[in-house]
C-alpha cells in the first residue's frame, strides 16, 4: 500500500513537471495569455445568435475562466473565436423515421437530416 501511494505521487510530480515544462524556460518567443487572439465580431448576431461583447483581455486572461457575460459555460473570447472560425450555417430538419428494434417491435425515432453544399 506505502510503495503504491509512493509510486502515484512520483508518477503525478513527473507528469505535473513534464506538462509544464519544469518551470525552466529559456524561450524568449513563449507566449502567455490569450494576447495572439484579437477579438473580432463581439456583439454581433449571427445565425440568430446574440454573441457577447468582446471582453477586456487583462480582466479576462486573469483566471483560466474568463469572463462568461452570457453565463453559457464558455468563455466570451472563446465563444466568439468558435463563431467566426465556423461560420457556416447548415440548416437541418429532423425526419422521422420507424426503427426496428431487436424484439421486432417497430419504434418511431427522428434522425437530423442536414443540406449539403
Amino acid at each position: 500500500m506505502k510503495q503504491t501511494i509512493i509510486f502515484s505521487t512520483i508518477l503525478i510530480l513527473t507528469l505535473a513537471l513534464t506538462g509544464c515544462g519544469g518551470g525552466k524556460s529559456n524561450n524568449s518567443n513563449t507566449q502567455t495569455g490569450s494576447s495572439n487572439y484579437t477579438c473580432n465580431g463581439g456583439g454581433e448576431v449571427k445565425h440568430g445568435y446574440q454573441l457577447p461583447p468582446c471582453p477586456d483581455p487583462v480582466k479576462n486572461d486573469e483566471t483560466l475562466l474568463g469572463i462568461d457575460s452570457n453565463n453559457n459555460g464558455v468563455r466570451d473570447d472563446v465563444e466568439i473565436w468558435i463563431y467566426n472560425t465556423y461560420d457556416t450555417y447548415i440548416p437541418c430538419v429532423e425526419q422521422e423515421v420507424n426503427v426496428t428494434v431487436d424484439n421486432g417491435d417497430i419504434v418511431r425515432a427522428f434522425k437530423d437530416v442536414c443540406e449539403t453544399s
